[in-house]
């Protein structure tokens, strides 16, 4: 005869279902909508299961519901969030991995309110609209919106003219090829320079020196790690590098 549980076991677990380890179904990710933006979303966490736990909201173990979210370039991202009951909101990287949460918020304003503004590179996020602590649910609303963010690349210009001294201060460019100024610096004591370029598009790079204009040919930064300018080389700057101009 198998060996039943103590009763006080056995009444424990009936009593806190939420507390119990919910299967994390591989359909809870794998069908999760897609949220766009400029089209909210009108739901309900009512009768969800709780898949999933978060960092805020005494770790959300009440039911909810996951979105899909794609972010197409590195954006700021702000999501909104209205309820009818004390709901929590966070983001993760992985849907089904609790440590790739980075973001989370339950109140906004009020209980009734979360929100979340952040800074997410392009890929597939995901979005969970929860409840505080135990047996918060209800009816929500979610939107979202996107405003893209520049990529950006250093470019060093390295031993500007080799041996010459007395540089220092002298105007460096970059620009498209349109002719626009995309960013401006200087040479430094040691004949090096950076300018700061949005990345995705061609540029060169010009100085002028003694009335001669020194030049690379076009070149996109964020593809091409080295260029020549007047005979010296021009590299993409160490990541973290700190821009001059």
């Amino acid at each position: 005869m198998p060996r039943l549980p103590h009763p006080l076991t056995l009444a424990l677990l009936l009593l806190t279902p939420s507390l119990r380890a919910q299967p994390r179904t591989p359909s809870a990710c794998e069908s999760a909508p897609m949220i766009q933006e400029g089209a909210p979303v009108r739901g309900s966490t009512a009768g969800a299961a709780d898949h999933f736990h978060a960092s805020c909201a005494r770790s959300a173990l009440s039911g909810d519901r996951v979105f899909r979210l794609q972010v197409p370039r590195r954006s700021r991202v702000s999501l909104r969030l209205e309820s009818d009951y004390d709901a929590a909101l966070y983001v993760r990287r992985s849907c089904d991995e609790e440590i790739t949460e980075v973001a989370c918020n339950d109140d906004a304003r009020d209980t009734r309110h979360a929100a979340l503004d952040l800074t997410l590179d392009a890929g597939v996020w995901f979005v969970v609209v929860d409840g505080f602590d135990i047996d918060e649910t209800g009816q929500f609303s979610l939107s979202v919106t996107l405003d893209s963010l520049a990529p950006t690349v250093n470019v060093e210009g390295v031993t500007l003219l080799g041996e010459r001294r007395g540089l220092a201060g002298t105007p460096v460019e970059a620009l498209n090829r349109a002719g626009r100024v995309l960013a401006r610096g200087a040479l430094r004591a040691d004949g090096r320079f950076d300018l700061r370029v949005p990345g995705e598009q061609l540029v060169r790079v010009r100085a002028r020196v003694d009335g001669v204009e020194l030049s690379t040919e076009f070149f996109d930064p964020a593809q091409r790690p080295s260029m020549t300018l007047g005979g010296a080389s021009v590299r993409r700057a160490p990541a973290g590098g700190a821009p001059n101009g």
